[in-house]
């Protein structure tokens, strides 16, 4: 049997290098060959583009930032540090000044208005931050100094290039985040080219400035990632007895019908109409772990973010914001 394990494994092993030669990993490319495919592919001049990228410059703080991402720490610090209350009365303040478009893109595309004022509130605290990064130097460095994502980030550079000729922005005076997002809502630039839609049906779209433009392409990215209007988002879960720990989910896809988790000892703290497909997550916090129920809300949130932290404080912030703007809206 040890002989016979031995083969298996030494075949495995051959077998694997065999598929990797055949199929090879795609690796990103250098910066030549990045000037060269978008030459080729997309018909830019090379001597701008050479140019463009000999004047930027590379920013290690980013590569330190996105190495360490706020979502990494426990649920509670980071729940903490969104939902203040300077965040929850900023989001009634914006709620009330832009309650015609929020009502508009509601009505449009079936997304609560307190989700997309939430979703604006974490990212840039209203339209107030929109980054301080080069967003050129950004991406260069991410696409060219980062191999792990490297392929990534050549994608939405090759983006933000398109973007900013299609729109006629100068490529080298914008900036954004550390992870290269943009503007008032901080699309990434392929969610910009693909998602940016009009408030008014213009086709000059503006996300950098114009807060109808990210309200209404908020609302239709969250439609696209599969927003279900009228539908729940999370609840609390209640654990009944021993869990198995195999039904807790790392990705909050909803695969289980609520019914389903029920039989498995696993129900919600609220009542749910109908019978929704969920998932079963745990937020960590640093003394311990909670459990919630998602649902398909939740999970297009992730799409924004693929973080169960960052879906669950816009979701807290949502509630929040929605209490407050209902206490004191006629």
């Amino acid at each position: 049997m040890v002989k016979l394990n031995k083969f298996i494994g030494l075949f495995l092993i051959i077998w694997a290098s065999m598929t990797f030669a055949a199929h090879p990993v795609p690796q990103p490319l250098s910066v030549e060959e990045f000037i060269n495919q978008m030459v080729a592919d997309h018909n830019f001049k090379r001597n701008d583009l050479v140019s463009l990228f000999e004047q930027t410059e590379y920013i290690p703080e980013v590569i330190n930032r996105i190495n360490a991402p706020l979502e990494k720490k426990p649920w509670d610090y980071y729940k903490n540090f969104f939902l203040t209350p300077e965040r929850i009365n900023g989001g009634v303040k914006y709620w009330r000044q832009h309650k015609e478009t929020l009502a508009k893109a509601a009505q449009q595309y079936g997304v609560s208005p307190e989700v997309i004022v939430a979703i604006i509130g974490i990212e840039t605290k209203y339209g107030e931050e929109t980054g301080k990064f080069p967003e050129l130097g950004t991406l260069a460095t991410l696409s060219f100094r980062y191999p792990k994502r490297g392929m990534f980030f050549q994608n939405e550079l090759k983006n933000y290039l398109l973007l900013t000729r299609e729109y006629q922005l100068p490529p080298s005076l914008l900036k954004g985040s550390y992870a290269g997002a943009l503007g008032i809502p901080q699309f990434m630039p392929s969610a910009y080219r693909k998602y940016a839609v009009s408030y008014d049906g213009n086709s000059d779209v503006n996300l950098l400035t114009n807060h109808e433009d990210a309200i209404a392409s908020i609302a239709y990215y969250l439609r696209k990632s599969g927003w279900q209007a009228n539908q729940p988002v999370a609840v609390p879960a209640k654990i009944d007895g021993k869990m198995d720990r195999w039904l807790v989910s790392n990705d909050a896809r909803p695969i289980y019908q609520l019914k389903k988790l029920e039989k498995l000892g696993v129900r919600s703290s609220l009542p749910i109409s109908a019978n929704p497909k969920s998932a079963l997550i745990a937020m960590h916090n640093s003394d311990g772990d909670e459990y919630w129920l998602t649902f398909q809300n939740f999970y297009a949130i992730m799409a924004y973010n693929p973080r169960t932290t960052y879906a669950m404080a816009i979701f807290q912030l949502s509630e929040a914001i929605k209490k407050n703007y209902a206490n004191i809206e006629p």
